[in-house]
């Protein structure tokens, strides 16, 4: 009998444990903060398309957006850090008559380098062969501009990431094989990184009635230079590389807000949230036509 209340008064202390953690998340939710939160549930639609790949996977299908009819083709090429740019890009293209070809591969880059997958632990060989694919698909579409934007994270001194050689004798490769397409090259500089979510990070802001300004980070090492650094110096053999760099509207003089333009500014730690793409939407339209019609150096 003693055993027998014992063991229902632990299911009692068990349930009433997840009771209250059930009402205490729902107290935390309040509609400021689930307004914060769900930058989070914005994926664009590239992911559920078949067009931005997993890590197993090396085909991709047709993966044309915009205006798919039009004869004039833009190509979208990298990882996650190119892919979270795609709303914007889809929306240039529907507006001034592109067709959008977005090819994107998670933590694949551009650079025509075999990196090391540390969820495989081992050589992403899938990143090589899908790369290979893609640059037969821009020799195929002959597009007017493909649009690179890596991730910074894919280059350091560790033995999970590619060295600066290997990075810019990868991208020499990628850019020339570019060009032999007769196309020309954006590569758009990599967005800031924080060591904490930064909707997480607002949220307790809110809750704490405590100023968001505590989310925000100094400029170094948010903002990486070594990457685009990198890009820069191998740019500088080709006639045809164009860089695009938002960084003084990420970043102000000496460090990086959480918010941006009155909203959450990145989804996670270093992916942007979709208002912030749609406020750069603007600006990014205006320097594309820029480089289109070749006034932009």
């Amino acid at each position: 009998r003693g055993l027998a209340l014992g063991i229902a008064l632990t299911l009692c202390g068990v349930f009433l444990t997840f009771a209250f953690k059930s009402l205490a998340n729902a107290g935390l939710q309040t509609v400021e903060q689930t307004e914060i939160l769900s930058v989070r549930d914005f994926v664009p639609k590239v992911y559920d398309d078949g067009c931005h790949l997993g890590y197993t996977d090396v085909v991709f299908s047709d993966c044309s957006y915009g205006t798919p009819t039009s004869s004039e083709t833009l190509v979208l090429f990298c990882d996650s850090h190119a892919a979270q740019w795609f709303p914007a890009l889809e929306e240039y293209s529907k507006s001034y008559g592109y067709k959008l070809v977005s090819l994107t591969k998670s933590a694949c880059p551009s650079a025509h380098a075999t990196p090391y997958n540390k969820d495989f632990g081992r050589t992403y060989t899938e990143c090589g062969a899908w790369q290979n694919q893609v640059f037969e698909r821009i020799n195929q579409e002959r597009p007017l501009l493909v649009i690179l934007s890596n991730s910074s994270a894919h280059v350091g001194p560790r033995h999970t990431q590619i060295s600066s050689s290997d990075w810019m004798r990868g991208m020499r490769e990628t850019i020339d094989l570019i060009q032999k397409a007769g196309s020309k090259t954006v590569i758009i500089r990599d967005t800031p990184r924080f060591p904490h979510d930064i909707p997480t990070c607002l949220s307790r802001a809110r809750w704490t009635d405590t100023p968001t300004s505590q989310c925000d980070v100094p400029i170094s090492p948010a903002l990486n230079t070594t990457l685009f650094t990198l890009d820069q110096a191998t740019a500088k053999n080709f006639p045809d590389v164009r860089f695009l760099d938002f960084s003084d509207i990420l970043c102000q003089r000496d460090h990086c807000p959480a918010m941006i333009n009155g909203h959450p500014g990145y989804k996670d730690t270093h992916h942007l949230a979709l208002p912030t793409v749609q406020f750069l939407g603007n600006q990014l339209a205006k320097n594309l036509t820029q480089i289109l019609h070749g006034s932009s150096s």
